[in-house]
């Protein structure tokens, strides 16, 4: 099981998730948002497979006054890529923006889990 650029890939003979293909804790997710409400964000949590299948599964997002929300930027600085974050609000996501979450929890189980920090990827 890797993590690149935050996209879960997971090694599986069978091509299919399982509870044992994944590792016994994930702390971390990534996907596309596809609704936002109130203090909730719904993803299709993005799964990929050795074989380069893509799997989504749905995942609900808690949003508290703790939660961290920043916003990925690339500046190009001595012929180099720099990455930087800023922090943003929640009212600067919008659906299909790509994000990766964070929590203090292992999520690999949970449907709704409560987000450390979000990154707009997108």
């Amino acid at each position: 099981i890797i993590v690149l650029l935050g996209i879960l890939i997971i090694f599986n003979k069978d091509k299919r998730i399982t509870p044992e293909s994944l590792p016994s804790e994930i702390y971390g997710l990534s996907g596309t948002i596809t609704q936002i409400e109130n203090n909730k964000i719904t993803i299709d949590a993005i799964f990929i497979l050795k074989n380069g299948e893509i799997k989504t599964e749905e995942r609900e997002i808690i949003i508290t006054e703790e939660t961290q929300i920043t916003e990925s930027i690339f500046i190009k600085k001595d012929n180099k890529t720099i990455k930087e974050e800023k922090e943003i609000t929640l009212e600067e996501l919008s659906i299909g923006n790509e994000i990766e979450t964070q929590s203090t929890e292992s999520v690999k189980e949970k449907k709704e889990f409560t987000a450390k920090k979000i990154e707009k990827i997108r």
